[in-house]
């Protein structure tokens, strides 16, 4: 959750502290970054226009929009902003510029913003006539055909994923889950869809209930038939599933962040960060206590590996499956919190190995053969989840 405004003004880092730390590749002058803009949800205490400038104070409310960083000038633009009713969750760029934006858990709202900041289409889950809720993530089907969302079902918990038509945003299809809570959702190069069941019963205002009969799983499902390809558990039921990334090894593997509900708080401070499947075996690769058993977000990493963020432990870090049992330190920044990838060309060839990440002070990228640099936010504005490049 973020903090509130006052609270972010408090905690912002000197960004020299903050980058000092970070290991730069010898090669840091190659593949030039471009711009790039990106999808973001942020809350704000500034009345904003369409276009992002700032029309005077006004009362703290959530914004969807487009931030445009110009890391030569070292400047970051708010390009298009949107006001929402509510918190914001998962974003999905829509491959015109625009992006998706789905309301946070429970959510009952769904959106589509033109890359000028204009609404497209919005839906509201009550016009479906049932007690489903969104739990915060919409993805393309690999033909970019339709949407795909998670959802949950108030009356009886279970878990649904839904297929939906990208201009109405309207369900028209749908499977269960496999599980309880379905959160982050990913399609894989081979087309199936892997679920992260969160496993968290939930009372009324998203309350936590009954942790003790938590059931986080891992599927694996053909929408072509909805069919369950596979389920895997970990051993600890304490440890909820979260988020997904698909890595970009030669086989690639699913990893999954994950956020540790141990009654202990020292068993949750203890608890790992990362799960990763090779779509036989679900295993907890790194023990390494960094993070307070918190994992944020989760972005593919070089040479088929994952980075991490924990905004409790404010740190960015780096699993490489060549050395499994270590997490790499890339980062310390106050609440490092969203992860996006960030892709850069070398002599022609596209690299996805370097990342964006979203923290208290502003926005900062890592890369193994690029500067590191961080932006400032060009307001006093608290940062969401998440974040999505935008071709």
């Amino acid at each position: 959750m973020p903090l509130p405004i006052d609270q972010r003004r408090r905690h912002w880092l000197a960004a020299a502290a903050v980058m000092a730390g970070w290991p730069l590749g010898a090669a840091a002058q190659a593949g030039a970054a471009k711009p790039m803009a990106v999808a973001a949800a942020w809350r704000c205490a500034q009345t904003l226009s369409p276009q992002g400038e700032v029309l005077g104070d006004g009362p703290e409310r959530d914004h969807v929009g487009i931030l445009e960083p110009d890391w030569d000038d070292g400047r970051l633009l708010i390009r298009a902003a949107v006001p929402v009713p509510d918190r914001v969750h998962g974003l999905l760029a829509d491959g015109s510029g625009g992006f998706f934006a789905v309301a946070y858990r429970p959510g009952r709202w769904l959106l589509h913003v033109g890359g000028r900041g204009e609404v497209l289409a919005r839906h509201a889950l009550a016009d479906e006539g049932n007690r489903r809720t969104f739990n915060g993530h919409v993805t393309w089907t690999p033909d970019r055909r339709h949407l795909v969302t998670s959802e949950t079902d108030a009356a009886d918990s279970a878990g649904w994923i839904s297929l939906r038509d990208p201009q109405t945003l309207r369900r028209v299809g749908e499977w269960p889950s496999g599980g309880i809570e379905p959160h982050d959702i990913r399609f894989d190069a081979a087309g199936r869809l892997w679920i992260a069941n969160g496993g968290i019963l939930r009372a009324a205002l998203d309350r936590k209930r009954d942790l003790d009969r938590m059931q986080p799983s891992l599927v694996a499902l053909d929408v072509a038939s909805g069919a369950q390809i596979g389920r895997w558990e970990l051993d600890d039921p304490r440890l909820s599933l979260r988020h997904l990334a698909i890595g970009h090894g030669s086989e690639p593997l699913v990893g999954v962040a994950l956020q540790a509900e141990h009654d202990d708080p020292g068993r949750r401070a203890e608890a790992p960060l990362l799960a990763v499947c090779d779509g036989q075996r679900f295993v907890v690769p790194s023990r390494q206590a960094i993070g307070k058993g918190y994992s944020s977000d989760i972005a593919p990493g070089p040479v088929g590996g994952f980075f991490l963020a924990s905004e409790r432990s404010h740190h960015v870090l780096r699993w490489d499956p060549r050395r499994p049992e270590t997490l790499q330190t890339v980062g310390e920044l106050e609440r490092a919190g969203a992860l996006a990838p960030w892709r850069t060309e070398d002599d022609g060839r596209t690299s996805p190995d370097g990342v964006y990440i979203a923290a208290a002070r502003g926005l900062a990228r890592w890369h193994p053969s690029q500067p590191a640099k961080m932006l400032r936010w060009p307001i006093a504005l608290a940062i969401d989840n998440h974040l999505v490049p935008l071709g």
